[in-house]
């Protein structure tokens, strides 16, 4: 067991729980006011370990496994992977622990569920924060995004039906390795922690299960789309991060959020929460209290 597990497992517990018709894994620990912690790709609730401790001290934590991610069940693709059914899931999940309200953080598509559960129940939402989240997926108008997606080219390809499984199954190390890589301080992701994601998604249906959000991506955003009505009042903060979305989206947010502050992470690429946690804790404490 890591430096890091140990402390978290002497801080922080592991719980199960089945919420609309599927089981959701979580960890969770502290206290006081929550706060949810959502995933990106390919990630799951381990992409917290540096800010949970830290957020414990005044925030009761919930770091969830997405529906199909990590130790969470794994569903067909064809199950339920599109925003608002994701959203259902959170909406079932606070009212099983009885929290009538939580600050969300999201990541990655964690950010788009996290964005997607605010336009669609914006009062369970006190606060919201998101990183490097690829808002233009869900119709957010930002003028330096199609530079941006050549970056992202594995969103497309994770869109074909079937070919990306039959590539990567047996490789999932390598295939996950190539995007750490792109980390600024490349050792921020070590062996033990990339161990730890391909443990999940090698399990079976982790692939697909972690593809089925691309591949929903068009109806989630119609979705999000009929739910946006007018500016968010729920207070954003985004952060961008150096080497990747900077702060291109300063203008564009203002388009969605009536009160939102931008934040760019310094010495970090996209795995914020991972490269620069000291600083993401900071900011991400000071929008919180």
């Amino acid at each position: 067991m890591s430096a890091h597990e140990t402390n978290l497992s002497r801080r922080f517990s592991h719980h199960k729980t089945t919420v609309n018709g599927i089981q959701l894994h979580y960890v969770t620990g502290g206290i006081g006011p929550p706060v949810l912690l959502l995933h990106g790709w390919p990630q799951t609730w381990w992409e917290w370990r540096h800010i949970m401790p830290a957020l414990a001290e005044n925030f009761t934590v919930f770091a969830l496994d997405l529906r199909g991610f990590g130790d969470s069940e794994k569903v067909p693709p064809e199950s339920g992977y599109d925003a608002a059914n994701l959203c259902a899931d959170l909406l079932a999940l606070l009212d099983r622990l009885d929290l009538r309200s939580v600050n969300l953080v999201g990541h990655d598509l964690g950010g788009l569920v996290a964005y997607a559960f605010t336009r669609f129940h914006s009062d369970r939402v006190e606060r919201l924060a998101l990183a490097d989240t690829p808002l233009p997926l869900y119709d957010l108008e930002v003028p330096e995004w199609s530079e941006i997606e050549k970056r992202l080219w594995h969103q497309r390809f994770h869109q074909v039906p079937y070919l990306p499984e039959a590539l990567i199954t047996g490789r999932e190390r390598l295939y996950l390795s190539w995007f750490f890589s792109s980390a600024y301080d490349p050792t921020a992701i070590g062996p033990e922690d990339i161990d730890e994601y391909v443990r999940t998604y090698a399990s079976p249906g982790g692939l697909s299960s972690g593809f089925a959000f691309s591949r929903a991506i068009d109806r989630s955003a119609a979705q999000v789309k009929a739910a946006a009505h007018g500016k968010m009042t729920t207070p954003l903060l985004f952060l961008g991060s150096e080497m990747t979305l900077q702060d291109v989206f300063d203008e564009p947010l203002k388009q969605i959020a009536a009160n939102v502050k931008t934040v760019v992470v310094p010495r970090s690429g996209h795995w914020m929460p991972e490269e620069n946690p000291d600083f993401f804790t900071e900011q991400l404490l000071s929008f919180l209290e």
